[in-house]
């Protein structure tokens, strides 16, 4: 079987051959999933022929079986991927309905089956209805809700909005660098509501109220890490007009909305890192002892714990230690999965491993072994980042006295921005050794980018704030032409110094794979001949 995936992306898929009829072979391939994702069809057998054997009733109503049966806490959420028609053929064009119900009557019949399965249960569930994508044109006419069915969608249909709840001073900051001029918000404020009595007094009281602006100023305190928003209000209420200006303040742990009329990739990249953990933690943790392992995720604000890990490991008996090293060799097999499940070694720069006595050291040559017997070139070429350290035990909160060794301090120090740090420096040296090589400024970035030269694009994230909407959307293209030609894309931030180095350079430069000479670097024919 062939899957479109890199060799490292395949070295962290686990695939599993068996039938889909079958429940056993489904509980071998769901087992300890946080996430199921269920995209099973009939098979066609022939023109205007489908399988009738009802794999996606069976493989749905098995996998709701197996949740139910070995995660009574804790379950996974189910998403299942149906079809647009399900159900009833209201959002299926006339011309297109003999088709749905001759040839997907079959397969319709037991997906409705299947959905009405997943939502009597009481597991948490999402049931997709994929529609045409269409390269039409921009149409700004949308439909949102929880049952909410469509036959096409145009590409260019990018608008929508997003639920966001900031959880940290980083949160703020990502929220910053999303929200632009023109967008609306949606967030609860408090307003100054006046009242007159009958008497003829006026008073004031203050009123938590609901409000959607459209946005007109963004400002950052940078000090405060606070984030005010100005806008014109576009929802009339009871208490604020339509048309009434008024500023909302952006709080942690308070959900906002943010609609835009349309999304481009570095906004859906900046939610997608903001609301993975993964994606923000550049250290990661493993404490251990016998029989018990953490696996965590540290961020500059927080402490994530990913999984749990606790297998018995019978004692030592007098002349005979098998069992006990079976049930060592079954501890570290299941840390060594959870290592390469959670941990995203293209983020993560430092692994700290933290155990009392010796059993770190023997878990990591263990790793190693099986990294090498296995070819694992992820754990081998990144076996650098692993560093040991002595914990009083193997609990999360050993991780409290690692934390306040200054030598770990060290190690540890500003690991987040070291990747741009050393790009810069690279840029810099490029620049003195081979010119050719080292481009700065859009002009000159942009040609190179229109060469496929670029090896490491590096563009600073005010770029992306720009008020002016042609220029914003220059630099996404140029960073959507970049990763075209498999560029390494790295954005800076402006409040961080390696950010504040590249502004200097414009706040946008290159790393060419070869060398680039532009027209406007040649020397004219005619000081050649002077």
């Amino acid at each position: 079987m062939l899957l479109p995936f890199t060799p490292e992306e395949l070295s962290k898929i686990t695939v599993v051959k068996g039938d889909a009829l079958a429940k056993q072979d489904i509980a071998r391939t769901i087992e300890g999933a946080d996430v199921v994702l269920c995209s099973l069809g009939a098979k066609i057998q022939g023109l205007g022929k489908v399988s009738d054997q009802g794999v996606e009733e069976i493989g749905v109503k098995s996998v709701i079986e197996i949740i139910k049966e070995t995660r009574a806490s804790n379950m996974p959420r189910l998403i299942m991927v149906s079809s647009t028609g399900v159900g009833t053929n209201s959002d299926v064009p006339y011309v297109m309905r003999p088709f749905y119900s001759l040839l997907l009557r079959t397969p319709h019949k037991h997906k409705v089956v299947a959905e009405k399965a997943i939502k009597d249960s009481s597991i948490t569930y999402t049931i997709v209805r994929p529609a045409l994508l269409t390269n039409g044109e921009l149409t700004k006419k949308y439909r949102a809700d929880v049952v909410c069915s469509g036959y096409t969608i145009s590409q260019k249909d990018e608008s929508g909005s997003v639920r966001l709840i900031p959880e940290g001073p980083e949160d703020i900051w990502h929220a910053y660098n999303l929200i632009q001029l023109g967008d609306q918000l949606t967030a609860s404020t408090i307003r100054g509501v006046k009242s007159e009595t009958k008497t003829g007094s006026v008073s004031t009281d203050r009123k938590r109220v609901k409000l959607t602006i459209s946005i007109e100023d963004v400002f950052f305190d940078t000090y405060a890490c606070a984030l005010r928003i100005k806008g014109r209000n576009i929802v009339e209420n009871k208490y604020v007009a339509f048309g009434q200006y008024h500023t909302l303040d952006l709080e942690l742990n308070q959900p906002f909305t943010l609609s835009k009329p349309q999304w481009d990739l570095i906004s859906l990249k900046r939610i997608e890192d903001a609301c993975d953990i993964t994606k923000q933690a550049d250290v990661a943790a493993v404490t251990m002892q016998d029989g018990l392992a953490v696996v965590c995720l540290l961020t500059q604000y927080m402490t994530v714990v990913r999984q749990r890990i606790e297998v018995p490991i019978p004692r030592k008996r007098r002349g005979s230690t098998t069992n006990y090293e079976k049930g060592v060799l079954r501890f570290y097999d299941q840390v060594y999965r959870a290592i390469k499940q959670h941990i995203d070694f293209d983020v993560v720069k430092v692994v700290i491993l933290g155990s009392p006595g010796f059993v770190r050291e023997q878990f990591f040559d263990y790793m190693m072994a099986q990294a090498v017997k296995t070819e694992d070139r992820v754990i081998i070429e990144n076996k650098s980042k692993f560093l040991l350290v002595h914990t009083s035990s193997g609990h999360k909160g050993a991780l409290e006295e690692v934390m306040r060794d200054p030598q770990i301090k060290a190690r540890l120090a500003d690991t987040k921005s070291a990747e741009e740090a050393r790009a810069i420096d690279n840029f810099y040296q490029m620049l003195n050794d081979n010119p050719d090589r080292a481009f700065y400024g859009y002009e000159d970035v942009s040609k190179a980018a229109e060469h496929g030269a670029i090896g490491t694009l590096m563009v600073t994230d005010e770029l992306f704030r720009a008020a002016d909407v042609p220029t914003r959307k220059k630099y996404i293209q140029l960073v959507e032409d970049s990763q075209a030609s498999n560029a390494n894309v790295l954005v800076f931030s402006s409040l961080h110094v390696s950010g504040e180095r590249l502004n200097q350079l414009t706040g946008v430069a290159a790393l060419l794979n070869f060398p680039l000479v532009l027209e406007s670097d040649e020397e004219p024919e005619s000081d050649r001949e002077n």
